[in-house]
């Protein structure tokens, strides 16, 4: 006989973690997983908390029973990203970072953020405790943000542009004034001989108005 007291204590404790592990991570935003990559490279969800759901429209067995249940929601012009940054983190043990859209069952587009740390086991397998988040509303309202200041910078080049029609249209009023008064002013002195020097210097006047304008252009 022996005495087993402190190993059922052990093992009360080991419950009660395990316990308030799943009762938290099922109760925070997104999707709390461990996921598991063998050196035979054999994938699959150890763990995922409920927010599989929310995320993937899946319950957690059926989130974690295979990788490629996850894995096929990923958008197909999305899959070589992840599929890099896993070779990455599993290369060098650096933290995973990857955002990129999936593709429901119901067919609804989501972007997800996904980080998770490594760590190597004995036997060589690579495990990544982490979680997902649904940013959908943050990248719309970040393209929405874009689209605004796009169009305010828009509005500003034009407001600009109107400015600058209002001071090119005042800078040439003024010297065509000055050419249609000295062509008036030619008109009726053009059959009088005596005053020949003066609609010479009205010409010039006048040649020398264009090309002002010419200039302002």
């Amino acid at each position: 006989a022996r005495d087993i007291t402190r190993l059922i204590e052990i093992e009360e404790e080991t419950k009660s973690h395990k316990k308030f592990f799943e009762n938290t991570s099922n109760n925070l935003p997104g999707m709390v997983y461990q996921f598991a990559l063998s050196p035979s490279g054999t994938a699959e969800f150890t763990y995922v908390s409920k927010g599989a759901y929310e995320i993937f429209e899946r319950v957690p067995h059926e989130a974690g029973q295979n990788f490629d249940n996850i894995f096929q929601n990923i958008h197909p012009g999305d899959i070589t990203s992840i599929r890099a940054e896993i070779e990455k983190s599993s290369k060098d043990l650096s933290e995973f970072y990857w955002m990129g859209r999936i593709l429901t069952p119901s067919k609804k587009e989501k972007w997800i953020e996904v980080r998770s740390t490594p760590d190597r086991k004995s036997d060589g397998t690579i495990v990544w405790d982490g979680i997902i988040q649904d940013v959908t509303k943050d990248v719309e309202a970040k393209v929405e943000l874009e689209a605004a200041r796009a169009e305010t910078i828009h509005a500003s080049k034009l407001s600009a542009l109107g400015e600058m029609a209002a001071g090119i249209a005042h800078e040439i009023n003024n010297p065509l004034s000055i050419i249609i008064g000295l062509s008036e002013m030619i008109k009726l002195h053009i059959n009088d001989p005596s005053k020949v020097d003066l609609i010479i210097e009205k010409l010039e006047k006048i040649k020398t108005t264009g090309l002002r304008i010419s200039k302002i252009i």
